[in-house]
C-alpha cells in the first residue's frame, strides 16, 4: 500500500518509472555563486521569476532573470540555454546533490535566448526562457531539475510537479524560527561614532537587515528567537539640555551618532514589539552568548550565568518563552542538556533546540520533536531546509532559487513518510539575509503538502517524541551518517570565539577601564559601555568570523590600556632642601574627559624621608596637569626614589605608578654654623675695607 502512495505522491522520487534511468555519479558542475564568491571574470546568472511556483501537466514555465557581467571588462552577450528533465528526483538525496550541483545525464536542451552584443562589465542582460511540461506525470507530485547555462556558468534548479491531492490528509506541520540576532561586527560596541552607527544602521536602520526580515515575514506563521540586546533600547535622549547639573553635563557628552543610534535602536524595538505576537517567540541570553563556549571556560560561568538570567522575558515581550536553549554548535543529547541546566536561572532547561543531523534520524525522517533521557523536550531543526536560507542575498537576491529549492526539499521530506503527521522545524542560521526572504518563504508557503504550526503545539509533540543520544558526539558523523550533500552552517561547525586565555586578559583590560571610570566625570557611562563590549564578546555570532571578533578584542584591549595610562604623576627630580616642607608634584590627565577625586599616594622606597600628610584629592580637566603638594620631613641626606600611584576615593589604585626621584639635603644644626660662618666672613671683610680707606 504504502509503495502505491509513494508512486502516486512523487511520480518517481520513491520509485522511478519505468522510462528514467537513475542518475549516474558524475564530475561536479561551477555554481554561478561560487564564480561571484572567487572574483572569476564570468556571468552570474540571476533569476528573477519562474512562473509558476507549482506547475502542473501541459503548463508553461517560463523563467525569467538577467546575466551579469562581474568582469572588469566587456564580454560577448552570451547564449542561454534552459535545460530540464521530466524525471523526478527520487529522495532528498538527489535533492541536495542538484541544488550542490552534481552533474546530471538525463538533462534536455529545452529553450534557449540568444543575447546579442555585448554586456559592459558590471552590467547586465535580461532573458527569458519557457518549456512546456507534457503530461507524462499525471496526478502526482514531483520534484524535476532544470539547470540555466550562460557563458560556462550553470545555475541548477528545480520545477515542483503538484497535480491532484496528496494520497492521504498527513501534512507536514512546518514551524519556521527565525532569530533576531546581529551579525558579528567589532564596531558594533565600544566607543560611539560614524563606525559604531552604520554598524547598527545595517542591522537596525530602515533599510537594515533585521528591520527588512520582520517585513518579510509580517504575514508569516513565526517563532522569533531574540537577543535581548535588541528588546534593551537606550533611553530617549532629551530633546533638550537638561537643567540640573549632573543631567546637563551628561547630555553635552552625547554626540550625534549616539543620539542617532539611541532613535534607530527605539524603533527597531518598536517594530519589533509589533511583529511579535502571542507564544511564538523566544527570548535568548544577552547577546545570544555561546553557552557552550562558557561550558568550557570554568571562570566564566557567573559571567555566563548572568547572560541567560539577563534573557528574561518581560514587559512588550512577557508572552516569549525564556526557557528554550540553543547551543550554537546545535548538537543534541541528554548530556548536553544535563550540562546547560545548571547555567539557567531555576537550573532547568524547558527545551534544547539543535540540529537534526545530531539525531539518529539524520536527515530529517524523525521530525522536530524528539527528548532527551530524562524527558527535556528537544526540538530538531531540518538542518538542510534550515540551510538552503543561507543562499539568499548575493547568491540569490530575489528569492526565487531558494524558494524553490525549498519546495523540493520539502516535499522530498513530506515523500519519506507521506501517510504520517509530521512537525519539521525550519530555523534559520544566526545571521541569516533577508533579501530574497519573503519571496522565498512564500514559495514554500504554496505547497500542498504542508500546513503551519506554532511553538506550543511543537512542544505538546515532544512528550511522545524518540530519545537523542545520551552522550555528545565530538562531531556529528560519530553518532550518525550524514550523508556529504547536506548543506550545513560553516557557523556551527566552527569553535568558539571566546577561550579561556582570552577571557583572562579581555577581563584585565575591563577592571583597568573600570577602575578609571571612578575617577572619571562619565565613569558610569564608560563602566557600562565596555562592560557590555565584553558581555557581547561572548556571542555565538562570533563563531562566523573570527577576525571581526578579533578586532572587537583590540578594541576591548586598546580601552584598557587607555585607561592605564589615563592619569599618572609625572615621573621626575625633585629637590628637597628643608627639615620639614611642601613636596610638590605634578599629575597629568592624558584623557579628553575631566577626572574627579583623584588622590596621590607616595611610598619612599628608602627611610631617608618621611611623607607627613597625604594630599587632598584633586581636580583634573581634560588633557591638563596639576600640581599636587605634600608634607614632607626629610631624616637624611640623600637620593630617595618615591613609588607614586594615584588611587579613587575608595582607594582603587588608578593607573600606572610611577617613580618619582628626590634629593633630599635636611637643615639640622649645620644650616646655623654655616650662617654664623658667612655672617663672620662679611664682618671680617668690612672691617678690612675700612681700613684701607682710612689707610688711604
Amino acid at each position: 500500500m504504502l509503495g502505491a502512495l509513494l508512486g502516486v505522491l512523487m511520480g518517481g522520487m520513491a520509485s522511478l518509472p519505468a522510462s528514467s534511468a537513475p542518475a549516474p555519479a558524475a564530475a561536479s558542475l561551477v555554481r554561478a555563486d561560487s564564480l561571484v564568491r572567487a572574483g572569476v571574470a564570468g556571468p552570474t546568472i540571476r533569476i528573477t521569476g519562474l512562473t509558476p511556483t507549482l506547475a502542473g501537466p501541459k503548463t508553461q514555465v517560463v523563467v525569467r532573470g538577467e546575466v551579469v557581467n562581474n568582469s572588469s571588462a566587456a564580454i560577448a552577450a552570451p547564449t542561454v540555454r534552459l535545460s530540464g528533465s521530466e524525471s523526478p528526483l527520487k529522495d532528498r538525496r538527489d535533492v541536495w546533490a542538484w541544488a550542490g550541483g552534481t552533474a546530471r545525464s538525463d538533462l534536455q536542451s529545452w529553450d534557449t535566448d540568444d543575447l546579442a552584443g555585448t554586456i559592459a562589465p558590471g552590467a547586465s542582460r535580461a532573458f527569458v526562457v519557457r518549456h512546456r511540461l507534457t503530461d507524462s506525470l499525471g496526478d502526482s507530485f514531483a520534484a524535476l531539475p532544470i539547470a540555466l547555462d550562460a557563458g560556462g556558468t550553470q545555475l541548477p534548479t528545480f520545477i515542483t510537479y503538484a497535480a491532484g491531492s496528496p494520497p492521504s490528509d498527513a501534512r507536514l506541520h512546518e514551524i519556521l524560527l527565525l532569530p533576531v540576532t546581529l551579525r558579528p561586527h567589532r564596531a558594533m560596541f565600544g566607543d560611539y561614532g560614524a563606525a559604531r552607527l552604520d554598524a547598527w544602521l545595517a542591522e537596525i536602520g530602515p533599510e537594515g537587515r533585521l528591520t527588512q526580515q520582520l517585513a518579510a515575514a509580517a504575514d508569516k506563521p513565526v517563532i522569533w528567537a531574540i537577543d535581548p540586546t535588541l528588546i534593551d533600547a537606550p533611553a530617549d535622549i532629551p530633546d533638550a539640555r537638561p537643567v540640573e547639573a549632573p543631567a546637563g553635563a551628561a547630555w553635552d557628552r552625547i554626540g550625534p551618532e549616539q543620539k542617532a543610534e539611541v532613535v534607530a535602536r527605539r524603533a527597531f524595538r518598536e517594530a519589533l514589539t509589533k511583529a511579535v505576537a502571542g507564544d511564538d517567540c523566544t527570548v535568548l541570553p544577552v547577546g545570544d552568548a555561546d553557552l557552550v563556549a562558557g561550558l568550557g571556560i570554568r571562570e566564566a560561568t557567573a559571567r555566563v550565568r548572568s547572560l541567560v538570567g539577563g534573557g528574561r522575558a518581560g514587559g512588550d515581550f512577557a508572552g516569549c518563552r525564556d526557557d528554550i536553549v540553543w547551543p550554537a554548535d546545535g548538537l543534541l543529547s541528554t548530556q548536553r542538556a544535563q550540562e546547560l541546566a545548571p547555567l539557567m536561572p531555576e537550573g532547568t532547561i524547558g527545551a534544547l533546540l539543535g540540529r537534526a543531523s545530531s539525531t539518529p534520524a539524520a536527515e530529517g525522517a524523525g521530525g522536530a520533536a524528539w527528548r532527551t533521557a530524562d524527558g527535556v523536550p528537544v526540538l530538531a531543526y531540518d538542518d538542510a531546509l534550515s540551510n538552503a536560507l543561507l543562499d539568499l542575498g548575493q547568491d540569490d537576491e530575489i528569492g526565487v532559487v531558494t524558494g524553490q529549492r525549498l519546495l523540493a526539499d520539502s516535499l522530498a521530506a513530506y515523500a519519506q513518510d507521506p501517510t504520517r503527521d509530521r512537525e519539521i522545524l525550519i530555523a534559520a542560521p544566526r545571521g541569516v539575509d533577508s533579501m530574497g526572504l519573503g519571496v522565498a518563504l512564500g514559495r514554500l508557503a504554496s505547497a500542498p503538502w504542508t500546513r503551519t504550526a506554532g511553538l506550543t503545539e511543537l512542544l505538546t509533540t515532544t512528550a511522545d517524541g524518540e530519545q537523542v543520544a545520551d552522550v555528545t558526539p565530538t562531531d556529528v558523523g560519530e553518532h550518525t551518517a550524514i550523508p556529504t550533500p547536506m548543506p550545513t552552517d560553516p557557523q556551527v561547525l566552527a569553535r568558539p570565539a571566546m577561550t579561556s586565555g582570552r577571557l583572562a586578559y579581555l577581563s584585565d583590560a575591563l577592571d583597568d577601564i573600570a577602575v578609571t571610570a571612578k575617577v572619571r566625570v562619565d565613569g558610569a557611562e564608560q563602566s557600562a559601555l565596555w562592560t557590555e563590549a565584553l558581555d557581547q564578546l561572548f556571542s555565538a555570532r562570533w563563531r562566523a568570523d573570527l577576525p571581526e571578533f578579533q578586532g572587537q578584542m583590540r578594541r576591548l584591549r586598546t580601552a584598557g590600556a587607555t585607561a592605564r595610562g589615563a592619569v599618572q604623576v609625572t615621573p621626575e627630580t625633585i629637590n628637597f632642601f628643608a627639615d620639614t616642607g611642601r613636596l610638590q608634584l605634578t599629575v597629568t590627565n592624558n584623557l579628553d574627559v575631566a577626572l574627579t577625586g583623584l588622590k596621590v599616594v607616595l611610598r619612599p622606597q628608602t627611610g631617608l624621608l618621611r611623607v607627613e600628610q597625604a594630599a587632598d584629592a584633586v581636580d583634573i580637566g581634560p588633557r591638563s596637569k596639576a600640581v599636587v603638594a605634600v608634607r614632607a620631613t626629610a631624616l637624611a641626606a640623600g637620593s630617595v626614589p618615591i613609588r607614586a600611584s594615584l588611587s579613587a576615593r575608595d582607594g582603587s589604585m588608578v593607573g600606572a605608578a610611577t617613580t618619582v626621584t628626590v634629593r633630599v639635603r635636611p637643615t639640622g644644626d649645620w644650616i646655623y654654623w654655616s650662617m654664623g660662618g658667612v655672617a663672620g666672613i662679611l664682618l671680617v671683610l668690612g672691617v678690612a675695607r675700612r681700613r684701607r680707606r682710612r689707610a688711604a
